[in-house]
């Protein structure tokens, strides 16, 4: 049990290596972090032991390390800015400055208890589930097919002139859209 530690604790614990909250704002934060209600950046998981409740030193760390890389120099990223890196995986093992890896994902149609019928679409890495109606499934599909078949012709040289548009290009990375070919 020595490694559970109560919000008074966490919130000193976050204040001594996160300075820029006292102890007294750190537990305001605890506080509404478990609140399910307020929408978070990073929620951190909390053990519940009768009516107390409890914060592994280990989540805690974790949750350390989170806010430490939202810190650019002397700059703090707003929620926004940090969820966006959240969502590319950087700062992760096997992420790039273009997004995480897919590992693994598959798709099951299911039927809603009103009896709407909706694609429900399951990642492995990280864990996500994600409902989608019927149209969005088939035109993401479609999207996706589209967009591989690009670049498989652009590889061997196929490229058909004026499907792709380039909207941004640096020494980071180049991103297409899709545009419309007027016939």
């Amino acid at each position: 049990m020595q490694d559970l530690m109560k919000t008074d604790k966490a919130a000193n614990l976050l204040a001594d290596r996160l300075t820029a909250r006292g102890v007294d704002q750190w537990a305001s934060w605890l506080r509404n972090n478990r609140n399910h209600a307020h929408r978070t950046t990073y929620r951190i998981p909390t053990e519940k032991i009768g009516r107390e409740v409890f914060y592994q030193r280990g989540e805690l760390d974790k949750f350390i390390a989170f806010e430490a890389s939202r810190t650019v120099g002397e700059f703090q990223l707003s929620s926004r800015a940090a969820e966006a890196l959240h969502a590319m995986g950087i700062g992760n093992p096997g992420a790039t400055s273009q997004g995480r890896k897919f590992e693994s994902g598959h798709a099951n149609g299911a039927v809603a208890p009103d009896g709407t019928t909706f694609v429900q679409v399951a990642l492995s890495s990280p864990l996500a589930v994600y409902r989608l109606t019927p149209q969005q499934a088939i035109d993401l599909g479609k999207d996706l097919t589209d967009t591989g078949q690009h670049l498989l012709s652009q590889a061997s040289g196929n490229l058909k002139p004026a499907t792709y548009e380039v909207v941004s290009d640096n020494a980071y990375m180049k991103i297409s859209r899709k545009v419309e070919v007027k016939q």
